[in-house]
């Protein structure tokens, strides 16, 4: 009776090499099908308008994002200049934005209609504070 058993054994054996032989074999022709890449299916069309539109979008937002950017230095410029003028007296702060800006001492006398000598205090008074 051990003899039948030792049969069975080696038969039982027999198949799980066969079966496992088989099963390599099937992986092995899987992963060779697998190696060759697939081309994606082609987008269909109402991706490609969604993708165009979100493209236009995009670009629109840039143009917005750019422009507030813009729109920022400018009120940074403006907020820099109010500062400039704070502490300066009312009569005297065009003319000290004017020296700021470059002009000469007879063109502040003129536009602001201080004197001479007031115009060259305020250009020393700016050049001072763009030395500081």
């Amino acid at each position: 009776m051990t003899l039948d058993w030792k049969v069975a054994a080696f038969v039982a054996v027999a198949v799980l090499a066969v079966y496992l032989g088989y099963s390599l074999y099937r992986l092995s022709q899987s992963a060779a099908r697998g190696a060759a890449p697939e081309a994606p299916p082609a987008p269909a069309p109402e991706l490609a308008l969604r993708v165009d539109e979100l493209a236009r979008e995009l670009a629109e937002l840039r143009e917005l994002v750019a422009a507030s950017q813009q729109n920022c230095a400018d009120l940074q410029e403006q907020i820099d200049r109010l500062r400039q003028t704070q502490g300066t007296a009312p009569q005297y702060a065009e003319a000290l934005v004017l020296a700021r800006q470059g002009l000469h001492a007879e063109q502040i006398a003129e536009r602001c209609g201080v004197a001479v000598a007031e115009a060259e205090l305020l250009l020393a008074l700016a050049r001072g504070e763009s030395q500081a």
